[in-house]
């Protein structure tokens, strides 16, 4: 099967918007100018390929950013909530209280780098924060995969 450039575009879109301009995103509450242009990707594919084979599959490839930008947003909306439950449950410190997201770079799987986070736009990072940065990062390839095997096919 032949992957058409949109859909490579629209994941490097997705991956560089992930890795580069997520924690900047979400602390400078810039959802609506992203939410914006993640909606008009899909419809400049839709206007420049309307007719091509696997027009359906690439409009879900542009919206993948559509999904990231959905799922960061509702991470601004509840994870205080989510983490001061688990800091009453005893799950996360107590010095992580009243915290906002942090945007995680990477786990310190190696021995020599520890996690790695702007430090001038947001706190220490918990574990809630790694497993949020990484199920954010999945979900919406996860969403992509389940349309287009499921739903598309």
């Amino acid at each position: 099967m032949e992957l058409p450039i949109t859909i490579i575009v629209s994941f490097l879109l997705y991956f560089c918007l992930h890795f580069l301009y997520s924690q900047k995103l979400y602390k400078k509450n810039r959802f609506k100018l992203f939410f914006a242009l993640s909606l008009v990707t899909p419809f400049i594919i839709f206007v420049l390929f309307g007719r091509h084979k696997q027009f359906l599959v690439m409009i879900n490839a542009g919206l993948i950013c559509f999904y990231y930008i959905v799922l960061l947003f509702l991470v601004k909306l509840n994870y205080k909530k989510i983490n001061n439950a688990f800091i009453k449950k005893g799950l996360i410190e107590e010095e992580y209280n009243n915290k906002d997201y942090t945007y995680v770079f990477w786990d310190g799987d190696i021995p020599t780098v520890g996690s790695w986070w702007n430090e001038k736009l947001a706190s220490k990072p918990s574990w809630l924060d790694h497993v949020i940065t990484y199920t954010s990062f999945l979900i919406p390839i996860i969403i992509f995969w389940f349309l287009n095997t499921f739903i598309l096919s």
